[in-house]
């Protein structure tokens, strides 16, 4: 096979992988190489070179390249948290949402969160990144895939695929631990070096490098406002029982959309009621002036 980058063309064996070429071009780019461009469309590493092509590259640092590396930081939490708590003593495990630089995560079942808990797991991460296990994806079809779903309780993916036209589904895994993700992937777990796992909340904060700066983990920045207007919300579809997509399916094809939407509209009405009042224009004064007097006071020398 005839491999083109930045017009230089190199022959490859029958069987390379798209990793194999990365690798003869890392020491050209500053950051890690993610996937690659094949003519015209993006290929994860672990594919095979079938035809002749030109190749450029997404680092790390590329949004796409980034966003693999998320996800295959995430597939390495919820098969650690799974091997350390074990399956039958999970109900759920949810990456609810993002805020600043981390991705908070909740469980549910036979386990409480803790500081001793959260470095268990991102110890037996540290041992997947080290050991660079691959993960690998496979096409299953939708009768085979939804025995294996089963059978490793993934009931969220179970809801969701009932709805799925296609005869089919990709699935990756992850030294036996199978999931599903829609998006690209990194070729195996030694591509993540950089990563943090605390417990926050009621549940988990998992750290990660900005895009930008793929290369280097900065303290989690936590932003409580954000954190609560999110948390909120999640609460809310949990209180509805709309916790994922699969859920929202069976909502609106058992016609409950009007119930949803109403059960919305009273819950914003009980926000309002249980909201402070706002501030008179003597009081907004008073606390204006005590903000300038806090400023002086941390302005002066110790």
């Amino acid at each position: 096979m005839k491999v083109t980058v930045n017009g230089v063309v190199t022959e490859y064996h029958e069987d390379a992988t798209f990793e194999e070429v990365a690798s003869d071009h890392q020491q050209e780019y500053k950051n890690e190489i993610a996937l690659v461009i094949a003519n015209g469309k993006i290929h994860e590493l672990h594919k095979k070179v079938k035809e002749d092509c030109a190749v450029s590259f997404l680092t790390l640092r590329d949004s796409i390249g980034h966003r693999a590396y998320v996800r295959t930081v995430k597939m390495m939490f919820l098969k650690a948290i799974t091997e350390i708590v074990g399956r039958d003593e999970l109900e759920r495990v949810k990456i609810e949402f993002a805020v600043g630089n981390g991705y908070y995560c909740t469980v549910k079942g036979n386990v409480q969160v803790t500081e001793e808990l959260a470095g268990k797991i991102r110890e037996r991460m540290l041992e997947m990144a080290q050991k660079d296990l691959l993960i690998t994806k496979k096409y299953y079809p939708m009768a085979k895939c939804m025995k294996l779903i089963r059978k490793y309780g993934m009931k969220d993916k179970e809801k969701l695929f009932r709805y799925r036209r296609s005869s089919g589904v990709n699935l990756y895994c992850l030294d036996g631990f199978y999931d599903y993700y829609y998006g690209y992937m990194l070729p195996s777990t030694g591509y993540v070096k950089h990563f943090q796992v605390i417990a926050y909340n009621e549940g988990f904060m998992l750290v990660m490098p900005d895009e930008k700066e793929p290369f280097a983990l900065k303290p989690f920045r936590a932003q409580e406002k954000l954190f609560g207007t999110l948390k909120e919300s999640s609460d809310w579809s949990t209180h509805a029982g709309i916790e994922n997509v699969g859920e929202l399916n069976d909502v609106i094809c058992s016609n409950r959309m009007q119930e949803m939407i109403l059960l919305q509209e009273a819950e914003q009405e009980l926000t309002e009621e249980e909201a402070p009042p706002p501030l008179t224009r003597k009081e907004k004064r008073a606390a204006k002036k005590a903000e300038k007097k806090e400023r002086k006071r941390e302005l002066q020398p110790l």
